[in-house]
């Protein structure tokens, strides 16, 4: 049987080292960004933000993750829409 990786071991691999990719949480910690999100509102926030400043594929290419910059948007739009709901 296939182990599954979980969303927080997706990258530990990865070639190229990682840190200060901050949007990549959106994928290996959707928990911490949701509840960051869940703070924002919770305190009175009527709009939220995105974790998405650099989930280009420019940006992105630094990590040499150019490939992810889709999932990144899109998954971070989804956990900003659970907060919400």
């Amino acid at each position: 049987m296939k182990r599954s990786i979980s969303e927080g071991e997706r990258f530990t691999d990865h070639h190229i080292d990682l840190k200060g990719n901050n949007d990549l949480l959106s994928l290996t910690r959707p928990d911490i960004i949701k509840d960051i999100h869940l703070a924002y509102l919770n305190a009175g926030a009527d709009i939220l933000a995105t974790n998405t400043f650099s989930s280009t594929s420019i940006a992105q290419a630094d990590y040499d993750l150019s490939d992810y910059a889709y999932e990144l948007n899109k998954v971070s739009a989804q956990l900003a829409k659970k907060a919400i709901e």
